[in-house]
């Protein structure tokens, strides 16, 4: 004699996904809060970050040498000045002339171009003293010729102004702070669970 089937369970299994589905279905998004970047590591973005500025927010040198007018060039060049990062020239560069420029430094206004040392000679004085090569001298010349935006970099060349640099959902670790900080982001808007330990 076959024996009766067992009564339906109270709680009858479900199939996986119709199990999450159902979750999911209840799930609600938590309200964003807003924190400083610096607090930020480990948090998930809420929104996208967009870029506050250009970067770089000049134009800037790729190498140590001088800043010139393209159309001046090759040709003996004035020294009139120097732009070192953090130490900008911000007086004009007239045809005639050129400016003594290190790495990461800003090209001075007029300049459009920057003419590697090694591919300058130095034009000395009597009273001159040329034991650094790589010291500013009073005049150049420049061997080659040049192009506009030889050995610079342009403005927001790495990152637009007002591009998305992280994407909303983004889980923020040191590489994510470190571009936010780029872009000119201060604070972000990230979403996360609160949470309580009980123990008795």
């Amino acid at each position: 004699m076959t024996p009766p089937p067992p009564p339906p369970h109270r709680y009858p299994m479900l199939p996986m996904q119709d199990a999450v589905d159902v979750v999911l279905s209840r799930a609600r998004p938590l309200p964003a809060e807003e924190i400083p970047l610096s607090s930020a590591l480990g948090r998930v973005l809420a929104t996208d970050v967009v870029s506050a500025r250009p970067h770089p927010p000049f134009a800037a040198s790729i190498m140590d040498g001088y800043a010139v007018r393209a159309s001046d060039c090759p040709g003996s060049l004035r020294v009139v000045g120097a732009s070192r990062a953090g130490a900008p020239m911000t007086s004009a560069i007239a045809s005639g002339a050129c400016a003594y420029v290190t790495t990461g430094a800003p090209i001075p206004p007029g300049a459009d171009a920057v003419v590697p040392h090694e591919r300058c000679e130095k034009i000395l004085d009597d009273d001159d003293d040329d034991d650094d090569a790589r010291a500013p001298a009073r005049a150049v010349r420049v061997l080659d010729a040049a192009t506009p935006g030889l050995w610079t970099r342009a403005i927001g060349s790495d990152v637009p102004g007002g591009a998305v640099v992280l994407e909303r959902g983004t889980l923020i670790g040191p590489h994510e702070i470190g571009v936010a900080a780029l872009a000119g982001v201060r604070r972000v808007l990230y979403t996360g669970p609160h949470t309580t330990a009980l123990a008795w």
